[in-house]
């Protein structure tokens, strides 16, 4: 069929039927809104003629006229071409050779899309994943939402728990302080006064300090006649048992010199 129009339906030849048929088969493939065609080189005119369409149009060996130049240039090779203006309006397009057994370059096979079409594809395609990346986001967000509320009431929780166990904690602390306050005045109860001393030397002192509150360690004074008997004791323990102790050991110094009638130190 060398002629123009020479092919006017699809089903008019079996040779461009069956070209035709693959061509439909990989539009519907691929997902193209626009058809996909064949090109041929007229080396005398200079100029691509229409061959096989995949659409039921037929354009058999119609001129292609204001042809984006890298057809011609890249016809080896195949490759896209970016955004064109042709007789048919606004394109971005995809090429790839078409050769015969012997390696020959014989039409090309193109794939447009309508620029107009391309940018609203694109507007789309941006759309659903910005859909997409929200509906994630909101998803995370359901599931961390309560999740978060969970850790936050716990730490709550645990907070109040701590306030409470620290409250607990002075109120104990405040019981054992009056506690060890009590043995303190106890203890000071059998030390004797710092007057006694003064009454009994004319220049004398006494260095007492304990550890804690109350401690182990004692003095004990006793005038027995014209003797004068002194002892700076330390009691095993100490804290509130030290104190505890140093009261009974100061009470046996009492009974060993009062009531025992004891006189020797030793």
């Amino acid at each position: 069929h060398p002629n123009k129009d020479a092919i006017t339906a699809a089903d008019q030849s079996a040779n461009y039927a069956s070209i035709h048929k693959a061509l439909t088969e990989a539009r519907i493939q691929n997902k193209l809104n626009s058809p996909i065609y064949t090109l041929v080189w007229n080396e005398e005119k200079q100029v691509f003629t229409y061959g096989v369409r995949s659409d039921e149009q037929v354009y058999y060996l119609h001129e292609y006229m204001e042809f984006p130049q890298e057809l011609l240039d890249n016809m080896e090779h195949g490759g896209t071409i970016p955004r064109y203006t042709s007789e048919n309006g606004v394109w971005i397009s995809a090429f790839h050779p078409i050769k015969n057994s012997s390696g020959k370059v014989v039409a090309l096979l193109e794939a447009d899309v309508e620029f107009g079409m391309f940018i609203d594809m694109v507007r789309w395609q941006y759309l659903k994943e910005a859909l997409i990346c929200f509906a994630v986001i909101v998803l995370i967000a359901l599931i961390l939402i309560p999740y978060t509320r969970k850790i936050l009431r716990e730490d709550q929780e645990q907070k109040e728990r701590f306030i409470l166990q620290n409250k607990l904690i002075e109120e104990k602390n405040k019981d054992i302080t009056d506690s060890i306050n009590y043995a303190l005045r106890i203890q000071n109860a059998i030390l004797p006064p710092l007057s006694r001393f003064d009454e009994n030397f004319a220049d004398s002192f006494v260095y007492y300090q304990s550890k804690d509150i109350v401690a182990g360690d004692f003095y004990w004074f006793e005038v027995i006649g014209d003797d004068i008997y002194l002892a700076a004791a330390d009691c095993t323990g100490h804290g509130v048992p030290g104190a505890m102790v140093s009261v009974i050991c100061s009470n046996a110094l009492n009974r060993a010199v009062k009531e025992l009638g004891l006189r020797d130190t030793g």
